[in-house]
């Protein structure tokens, strides 16, 4: 019983495209990207390849799949919106950090 030439096609092709090439792709991404974003990236996979399942194969999700990925994805959206909130914080001056002139009663600064 030798070797099938489609099994060992398979694994090559699982072997460096699916696991090489996607980790050295990841590493690329996690230098240009900060550590809480490639989070939240990293934590939508599930939901990323539900989809392409969906649009490249026909499959389709069980109803707890379907909650599955949208709490996911409600989380990583919450988790987005904290980030954005704590980002708008920091780049809106605030009411305490202006400062005021005042004049005195002959108009003198």
């Amino acid at each position: 019983a030798g070797l099938d030439v489609s099994v060992a096609l398979a694994v090559l092709y699982l072997g460096v495209l699916s696991t090489a090439f996607g980790n050295w792709a990841q590493t690329l991404g996690q230098q240009v990207v900060s550590a809480e974003r490639a989070a939240l990236i990293y934590a939508l996979d599930p939901v990323y390849a539900a989809g392409f399942a969906y649009v490249l194969l026909g499959e389709e999700l069980s109803p707890t799949g379907v909650l599955g990925a949208v709490l996911i994805a409600g989380a990583a959206l919450y988790s987005r919106a904290d980030e954005m909130q704590r980002t708008d914080a920091k780049a809106s001056p605030s009411s305490s950090t202006t400062t005021a002139t005042s004049t005195t009663s002959t108009g003198e600064k």
